[in-house]
């Protein structure tokens, strides 16, 4: 080989790698994950990552710890941490931080004791004489390493309940109840699925419990619940009633209205899958999308003063074993799965630039 063709290969070459690249800097893979152990109490956490081709802003990363309650603790949008957080971690558990699942009785239970049929089941009580926020919120999850394709990463967990589990004597039905985390480039899905394994007919209800840090001037949060009814309460326990939105504006959330204006725990009845609840929030320029399948037909709304306030998406009304057992069905919608039977649905959090 002559010196001018050797370089005019080796030319060649130079050009080709900075025309198409060098084949040794690969890009970052959009979706990835990390299994963690924190430093200080040894829980394992699991890092779903989703990093945007084009700007870091839409890049979104969310914190699980299986080991609390399947607890997602953070998730964070262009680097901004939209949940509020535990401070310091060990308190996961028991403070109202991230999102909790809430199974198999979103919110209260009156007086720690609901029917179904000829069961009758008492709970520890935890909230005044009433039972709050299920049995699964501060348990572990048994999980397995999550999955990444190219269209997102899926972390999937379960809980079995059997005679060989303490909380089996507060829900004895054998069955198995897994929650799937899927995280795509615009958001994160939490997919139910009940299995029934018992002889018995297994009723129930879930829900994901999150808390929303307030960004920005709270007067700039804004929020949309295109529901048809909200639910009659005696101290925060639904009677069965529903009653029509308004007169007062801060029960008719069908058009956006500012959190800054609303003092609510309260239960909406309604909603469908067509016409999800939105949350702005317009200093920080994020939209918010709760997109659910039709079982989810309740959401709680919780705005209490502070740096939180919450969403929550529920397949049921609260106290829904008991409405149901008093025959307004329609209002508690709660979820009956048959022996041997499956019943599953999904709930989406979508996480967009806010619209022009």
């Amino acid at each position: 080989m002559g010196t001018e063709t050797f370089l005019f290969i080796l030319f060649s070459a130079v050009c080709a790698v900075f025309v198409l690249g060098c084949p040794f800097a690969q890009a970052e893979p959009p979706f990835s994950f990390q299994m963690q152990t924190h430093p200080e109490t040894g829980w394992r956490t699991v890092v779903l990552k989703y990093v945007d081709p084009k700007t870091s802003g839409h890049n979104i990363e969310v914190k699980i710890a299986p080991g609390m309650g399947d607890n997602l603790f953070s998730i964070q949008y262009g680097g901004r941490e939209l949940l509020f957080g535990p401070e310091p971690f060990k308190v996961l558990a028991r403070q109202s931080c991230g999102i909790k699942m809430l199974y198999p009785s979103p919110n209260r239970v009156k007086n720690a004791e609901w029917r179904f049929e000829e069961t009758v089941l008492k709970f520890t009580p935890n909230n005044g004489p009433h039972f709050i926020h299920g049995l699964v919120k501060d348990i572990a999850w048994e999980f397995v390493d999550p999955v990444v394709t190219d269209n997102g990463v899926t972390f999937r967990t379960w809980i079995d309940f059997d005679g060989s589990k303490p909380y089996f004597q507060s829900f004895p039905y054998r069955h198995r109840i897994e929650l799937v985390f899927i995280l795509s480039k615009d958001g994160i899905a939490f997919r139910y699925r009940v299995q029934n394994e018992d002889s018995k007919k297994l009723p129930f209800g879930f829900a994901i419990h999150p808390y929303f840090r307030v960004l920005g001037d709270r007067k700039n949060v804004f929020i949309k619940i295109p529901a048809r009814k909200r639910m009659e309460a005696v101290e925060k326990i639904p009677t069965g009633k529903l009653l029509p939105l308004g007169p007062d504006a801060s029960t008719d959330l069908r058009e956006f209205k500012s959190i800054a204006g609303l003092n609510l725990d309260d239960v909406f009845w309604g909603l469908r899958s067509s016409e999800p609840a939105v949350l702005q929030y317009r200093d920080a320029g994020i939209r918010l999308r709760f997109i659910a399948t039709d079982d989810f037909t309740h959401g709680v709304l919780f705005t209490p003063p502070g740096d939180f306030f919450c969403f929550e998406n529920q397949t049921c009304s609260t106290d829904a074993h008991n409405l149901y057992t008093r025959g307004m069905r329609e209002a508690a919608h709660l979820l009956v799965v048959d022996p041997g039977k499956t019943m599953e649905g999904t709930v989406k959090i979508e996480i967009t630039p806010l619209p022009n």
